[in-house]
């Protein structure tokens, strides 16, 4: 894993371990749900170190309009 990915899912994770309301013995869930979270934007070609890439998927929202198919 990069050093900027792996920055990346750790800030995810915590944001969802704040979200939860800071409960003890889940950080392995909110890592791996952060993965996932990064993995699927990365997989759809919607960011490479934050930066929009390749053609969105049909239907997801792209500066403001809809693509569709």
């Amino acid at each position: 894993m990069s050093d900027e990915r792996e920055r990346t899912v750790r800030e995810r994770a915590y944001a969802i371990w704040e979200q939860e309301g800071w409960p003890e013995g889940r950080s392995l869930v909110h890592w791996l749900q952060a993965e996932a979270e990064i993995g699927c934007d990365e997989i759809a070609g919607i960011t490479d170190n934050g930066k929009p890439v390749g053609s969105p998927l049909p239907g997801r929202v792209v500066s403001g309009r809809r693509r569709t198919r």
